[in-house]
């Protein structure tokens, strides 16, 4: 069976600084314009630079905005809807474009994650007090991303080293008995940096089904214990190695109509291994070799996805103004449920070229990408982007991408029932136009 996708949508953002002082950019006003990103193109570029429709949430604007979960912070990006059914840690859906939940990919520090068992990721358990910036695209992204990068990519960095020693210690608490802590440790020497982060999270929560039919007449709480690490060393300019991870667990009530108290233990975490290399002047080779768990404990059921994945970039650096990205990608997706399915694992490769050039107020861009799916054979997407530069700051940008997403365990083999193993994988193209203008004390989009 296959299944098409359509989707048309409209957005429009005004945007001026929220802050107080120019040395701390807003990711909703001019600074966020300069921010330097690397998932839209998986290279460095600047928002303004990119043709992708891209926003950036720092560190200092998740502190100006005092949110206290990923789910809140992300609320506030444009084109980017989020449901949540119940209180804090409780099942949380986000529509990126008017996509569902698994059809935005989402990466930690670069490694892949979420659960391969409904296609989702679990964004209402990843701690935000271990994050440092998040980036979010726009718009298709499986010619550099694979499968499941139909409405966007969110992309979760963790908190990073600081140019001298900090620590840092917070303590804080609300209503519903809500209380959290955190602590962390910061640094950088001449070669080295690191970062080492810890929390805990806890609430007596709210009765998520107090006016339904069956109500449960109890509170649904919820606790998390979260830690983090980022350890870098550069051997020399372009030449560096890191390691990272990101770990979160703990427990979530629920209702599901009948008297008894439910919980839902959970762990969420990933670890990565990347290594930059500047073999040449003109080229820089990027390695990363990485882990995600995914994993839930019901009372009579446990869910469990384990993704080991490698990736091999190349930055080819043709001229100042233009840069050959090529790379291959590759993921294997294991999981271990208490009902077995009939298959438990696949494997994914990917093969892709992208070309990006600025020539004077032009700037065009270029990819494709092979993707071989053990269960589903080879699919091929690309993209095409154009850019103009025009009088008074004013910028013209037109998109053309395709995407693919891949049926989950679940659609294909759930032993429950609505599993179809004659599923194939959706499809969708994508067109987009947009205007944008920046000026001193904002800036505003419509596409």
């Amino acid at each position: 069976m296959k299944k098409s996708i359509g989707v048309i949508g409209l957005g429009v953002l005004l945007a001026t600084p929220v802050g107080v002082g120019a040395e701390q950019p807003s990711a909703t006003g001019v600074g966020m314009m300069s921010e330097v990103v690397v998932t839209a193109s998986r290279t460095a570029q600047s928002v303004d630079e990119s043709l992708a429709a891209v926003s950036v949430i720092t560190r200092e604007d998740i502190q100006r905005g005092q949110f206290r979960s990923l789910t809140e912070a992300l609320a506030t990006v444009p084109g980017l809807q989020v449901s949540r059914s119940g209180g804090m840690g409780k099942q949380t859906g986000i529509y990126l474009r008017g996509t569902s939940s698994k059809h935005t990919l989402f990466l930690i520090d670069g490694i892949r994650i979420g659960s391969a068992t409904d296609g989702a990721t679990a964004l209402q358990h990843l701690p935000l007090s271990q994050v440092e910036r998040i980036e979010v695209v726009r718009g298709p992204r499986s010619t550099l991303y694979g499968a499941d990068a139909m409405g966007g990519v969110i992309h979760i960095f963790t908190r990073k080293g600081t140019p001298t020693l900090e620590g840092r210690v917070t303590m804080g608490g609300g209503s519903h008995d809500t209380y959290w802590t955190e602590i962390g440790l910061a640094g950088s020497g001449d070669k080295v940096h690191y970062s080492l982060a810890g929390g805990h999270l806890g609430s007596q929560g709210i009765d998520s089904r107090s006016n339904l039919l069956f109500a449960e007449p109890d509170k649904d709480g919820y606790r998390e214990t979260s830690a983090s690490f980022r350890l870098g060393y550069n051997f020399s300019p372009g030449n560096e190695v890191e390691v990272h991870g990101l770990h979160a667990s703990g427990a979530t009530e629920y209702d599901d109509g009948t008297p008894t108290a439910n919980e839902n233990d959970f762990r969420q975490q990933a670890f990565g291994l990347t290594t930059r290399l500047r073999a040449t002047d003109f080229w820089q080779v990027t390695l990363v070799v990485g882990q995600s768990l995914d994993k839930y404990h019901e009372p009579t059921f446990d869910f469990r996805t384990l993704r080991n994945q490698l990736g091999w970039q190349n930055e080819i650096f043709l001229a100042d103004n233009q840069t050959l990205i090529m790379g291959i990608d590759y993921h294997r997706d294991q999981v271990d449920n208490s009902t077995p399915y009939t298959v438990d694992s696949r494997d994914t490769k990917g093969f892709y070229l992208q070309h990006q050039a600025v020539f004077e107020h032009h700037s065009l861009l270029g990819g494709v990408r092979h993707e071989d799916n053990e269960q589903f054979g080879g699919h091929t997407t690309y993209n095409l982007g154009y850019g103009l530069e025009l009088p008074h700051n004013l910028r013209l940008n037109l998109n053309f991408g395709t995407a693919f997403s891949s049926p989950s365990f679940n659609d294909l083999y759930s032993p429950w029932g609505g599993g179809n193993p004659n599923l194939e994988p959706e499809k969708s193209r994508s067109y987009e136009a947009s205007l944008q203008q920046s000026y001193a004390t904002g800036y505003w989009r419509i596409a």
